[in-house]
């Protein structure tokens, strides 16, 4: 679906992790940024350069999609395998330059730590609406610090206290999952948070409408009769004890592999 000339908007993503980074973060910004683009939008992102410089904005390819890239001079965490930031004080300062040059009619943040916090104070000053994703979990983020324990408490106090900060100058506020939700909500009395799933992309999969083949045999002895699924694509078999409920039934045959690795649709037990 492509947007209309009129309906196209100006996009700034800020985020704290971008490509080439590999984590779930980054991965769910790419795809979004590449999708928007798909859909007709012009799409901008504030991220971590490689190395402490800042580069002139420029396009890259993301995802098969171009956009155009703010590479913000970043810091390498030393202990850190790949981990980069940018320094907190400076956040402020590289956003109003990345808004002066974009002029968004929406920012979406996608976390409150460093360019997503400094985005979103930015932004609201000049009445552009400001959309977050939180990915981020301060207690995840202690692995990462060498703080004893103390300190570790008292940064993610810290940490959820300034997410609070950040997310109530926010039109809306995501995350992936309604757990996740939940989880934000009563850490931060925060409410409304939309769970919005990171989805699938369709056109990866075809999908296959034929009737599942499903057969049961039953054995004597020590043994207990069992029902078997079969994978429609690959024709593989699952078996599963009859005593197993059918909820986890369904899981567990919904997540078994075919062979061939290909896409599957499974059917349902009937007894």
């Amino acid at each position: 679906m492509t947007t209309s000339a009129s309906d196209r908007l100006t996009i700034l993503l800020g985020c704290d992790t971008f490509s080439p980074d590999i984590n779930g973060a980054a991965r769910f910004a790419e795809r979004l940024a590449a999708g928007l683009v798909q859909r007709g939008h012009d799409v901008h992102v504030s991220a971590p350069n490689t190395a402490w410089k800042r580069t002139a904005p420029r396009t890259e390819v993301i995802e098969g999609q171009p956009m155009t890239l703010h590479r913000l001079p970043s810091v390498h965490l030393w202990w850190h395998e790949w981990l980069r930031f940018v320094w907190p004080w400076r956040s402020k300062h590289y956003a109003r330059q990345v808004l002066d040059a974009v002029k968004p009619d929406v920012v979406h943040i996608q976390s409150h730590i460093v360019i997503g916090r400094g985005l979103a104070r930015e932004a609201r000053k000049r009445g552009i609406p400001v959309i977050a994703t939180n990915h981020v979990m301060p207690e995840n983020i202690v692995d990462s610090t060498k703080l004893p324990p103390a300190l570790n408490r008292l940064l993610v106090k810290l940490a959820w206290d300034d997410a609070k900060r950040t997310f109530d100058l926010t039109a809306a506020v995501t995350t992936p999952t309604r757990k996740a939700a939940d989880f934000l909500e009563a850490t931060i009395d925060i409410a409304g948070v939309i769970p919005i799933s990171c989805g699938i992309d369709k056109s990866q999969y075809t999908a296959d409408l034929s009737p599942a083949r499903r057969t049961a045999s039953c054995s004597w002895g020590a043994s207990r009769p069992r029902s078997t699924w079969t994978c429609s694509s690959a024709r593989s078999r699952v078996s599963i004890p009859p005593s197993t409920s059918s909820s986890t039934s369904s899981a567990t045959a919904t997540s078994a592999r075919c062979s061939s690795g290909s896409p599957t649709s499974w059917g349902s037990p009937t007894a």
